[in-house]
């Protein structure tokens, strides 16, 4: 197919939105849903990297919890790399409420043999969603043994493809719904509710 694993990182604690925003119901269904249903389209395998194995038992996917944790998304994206088949990884945040497949190609047309590719806004790079060529493993054990916890910092020190947002969609379109008020806004869900 594409050579492509997609990943979902869902280790974070959700404490600005107050409950596990993965759960957080979208076009009715959980957000974590909806962002599997669009990482399916593109990738030839999906997998979640969290803390707990059966809080998404109901998308039937491998969940992977960190080699390394309590190192944020770089220890996400080292666990991910460590698990992945194929040769290229797309990851991306539980929590990008309008994630679309298109992202993802638009990031696959362009990273050619590249470590990474990834999005800026208004010229400032945006860490995730992010694509990655698997041959980067080295580079984040190294990054990773150093207590580097920035994914830019990380894309900083890789060839990184960048790629202007704007000039392909509405930027919205990369935003993580982090507080209520943002998911609800982005969402046009009227209310908060929890699976």
């Amino acid at each position: 197919m594409n050579n492509l694993d997609g990943v979902i990182l869902a280790g974070g604690k959700s404490v600005r939105f107050g409950a596990d925003k993965a759960l957080v119901r979208f076009r009715n269904k959980p957000l974590i849903s909806s962002i599997y249903d669009e990482l399916a389209i593109e990738s030839d395998h999906v997998c979640i990297i969290s803390d707990t194995n059966g809080k998404y038992k109901f998308l039937n996917i491998p969940v992977y919890k960190d080699i390394f944790p309590g190192f944020g998304p770089v220890g996400g994206i080292y666990t991910a790399l460590n698990h992945t088949v194929s040769r290229r990884i797309f990851i991306t945040p539980c929590d990008i409420v309008l994630l679309s497949n298109g992202i993802i190609s638009i990031l696959s047309d362009s990273i050619g043999s590249a470590d990474a590719a990834a999005y800026s806004v208004n010229g400032i790079l945006q860490p995730l969603p992010v694509l990655l060529n698997t041959i980067i493993l080295e580079k984040v054990q190294v990054y990773l043994r150093k207590a580097n916890l920035s994914v830019k910092g990380l894309l900083n020190i890789c060839n990184t493809v960048v790629i202007p947002a704007e000039y392909h969609f509405d930027p919205e379109f990369l935003k993580s719904g982090n507080t209520r008020e943002e998911f609800l806004r982005l969402s046009g869900e009227k209310d908060i509710y929890i699976y």
